[in-house]
């Protein structure tokens, strides 16, 4: 079954693998598969898979991310996203495994980042940068994808050992780093495809509303028209701030066209009944916490 995440991760990584290739055409890209050609086939690779591919009307399968890492190097991490973003229970060892050829276990146990640059050929040839493993802000500053996966590595093994106060964190990184990722070009036009399914595997946090929400207006003019900012990215909204007042609420006006081809999975303007269940949410959450303070 075709699912928006499936055809995301299949979009971005195909985008990806080409460009790293280097081929100028699709045909030249498939030439480089010639070596797994099949006696009836004649082939190493079906061209029109390629097209499937870019039209979203099928999926690539792992045995061939695999087979095109052995022919282009450095290109399969990105259908990690297709694992990170699932909206179901992710298990924490389930997500270090989706990043596990990218950090190091030290002889103590303690975890460490080895990213290599996602970056222009100029420092492509730098070697990878090591970073502690529970640095989200550091991986946001990276505005690369290999940074992006990895704070959704920390954030979805956060939620399977239910550590609230780390989920909060690695959450904000993930979004101060979205609107630097989106303007990569290969990333670019499924950006919006890309907030449909970070806001579906969002939603199951039931609580995150509660601590911070997203001015998608301030985010949207962020991708298509960047400025500085300090402190916090501005985007953003604490929840002392006036989250149901504004325009703070998912709005309608998206940075891309969706694919036409997929369904939307979580709308991007909330209905009246939606902003009470999420307002009412609020209340039991700050009253709980409230109480839990005055037993302190």
């Amino acid at each position: 079954m075709r699912t928006a995440l499936r055809i995301l991760a299949t979009r971005l990584w195909w985008r990806h693998a080409f460009q790293v290739s280097g081929a100028a055409t699709h045909a030249e890209f498939v030439r480089r598969f010639d070596c797994y050609a099949s006696p009836k086939t004649g082939c190493g690779m079906d061209p029109r898979l390629l097209r499937a591919w870019e039209t979203g009307k099928r999926y690539v399968s792992r045995g061939i991310v695999h087979r095109v890492e052995s022919r282009v190097p450095r290109t399969r991490y990105v259908f990690a996203l297709a694992a990170l973003l699932e909206s179901r229970r992710l298990s924490a060892p389930a997500a270090c495994r989706a990043m596990e050829a990218y950090f190091c276990t030290r002889p103590d146990g303690s975890r460490v980042w080895q990213l290599p640059y996602d970056k222009p050929d100029e420092v492509a040839n730098e070697g990878p940068v090591s970073i502690a493993w529970d640095d989200s802000g550091t991986l946001a500053t990276r505005s690369d994808f290999l940074g992006l996966l990895a704070i959704l590595v920390l954030l979805r093994q956060s939620m399977a050992h239910t550590q609230l106060s780390q989920v909060r964190n690695h959450a904000k990184y993930l979004y101060a780093a979205l609107p630097s990722v989106a303007r990569i070009e290969w990333v670019l036009p499924d950006i919006d495809l890309l907030l449909q399914c970070i806001e579906q595997m969002m939603h199951g946090i039931y609580w995150l509303p509660a601590h911070f929400e997203i001015n998608w207006k301030i985010f949207r003019s962020q991708v298509l028209n960047p400025k500085s900012w300090k402190e916090r990215p501005p985007w953003i909204l604490d929840a002392d701030e006036d989250l149901l007042g504004g325009d703070w609420h998912r709005c309608p006006a998206r940075p891309v066209p969706l694919l036409k081809t997929v369904e939307p999975l979580w709308p991007y303007i909330i209905d009246a009944k939606q902003r009470a269940t999420i307002e009412t949410r609020k209340r039991h959450f700050r009253w709980g916490w409230a109480q839990r303070r005055g037993q302190l």
